[in-house]
């Protein structure tokens, strides 16, 4: 094996770290990349891939976008359980009202009323609140709960008061 051959071997194996070598180092190889044009390509390829994850890194700082579908999904829970919970006041209440406009005695309809939020909402509310605790922020469970309450006692305390 030549000397030059031996300095092509050295120098393709110092030219991914050039930027770490000393003056002298440096020196060598730059002679070499004068004189051999498999070294230039190989140093080029090299300065093109660490511009390549210069770039790479710059995007990776960069803010990370939040997931659409996992934004649409819960909103879609959120979404899901307003719904159930009108749903289920709207029967009750909607229910009892019609039959006190059928002509049945407004006390019993209130009543009907009350009875209905103990039987089918409060169930319906404990169960959506531990599905909430799973599947949202406290936030979120603390603003349902407060919801429920709003609904099951002041709601009923209000039909106290009017019968």
């Amino acid at each position: 094996m030549t000397e030059h051959e031996k300095i092509h071997i050295l120098v393709q194996e110092l030219i991914p770290v050039f930027d770490d070598l000393e003056s002298d180092a440096k020196r060598i190889v730059q002679e070499h990349m004068k004189t051999c044009q498999a070294c230039r390509r190989l140093s080029e390829q090299a300065e093109d891939w660490a511009n390549d994850q210069a770039s790479l890194q710059t995007e990776d700082t960069a803010e990370v976008k939040p997931l659409r579908r996992l934004i649409a999904m819960n909103k879609s829970i959120k979404l899901f359980l307003i719904a159930v919970r009108a749903f289920i006041f709207i029967y009750v209440v909607g229910r009892s009202l019609l039959l006190i406009y059928r002509g049945e005695d407004l006390l019993k309809g209130m009543e009907m009323i009350k009875s209905g939020l103990f039987i089918f909402y409060m169930p319906a509310s404990i169960f959506l609140l531990a599905f909430t605790s799973v599947f949202l922020n406290s936030r979120w469970l603390k603003v349902s709960f407060f919801a429920d309450v709003m609904i099951l006692f002041v709601f009923g305390y209000l039909l106290n008061l009017f019968s």
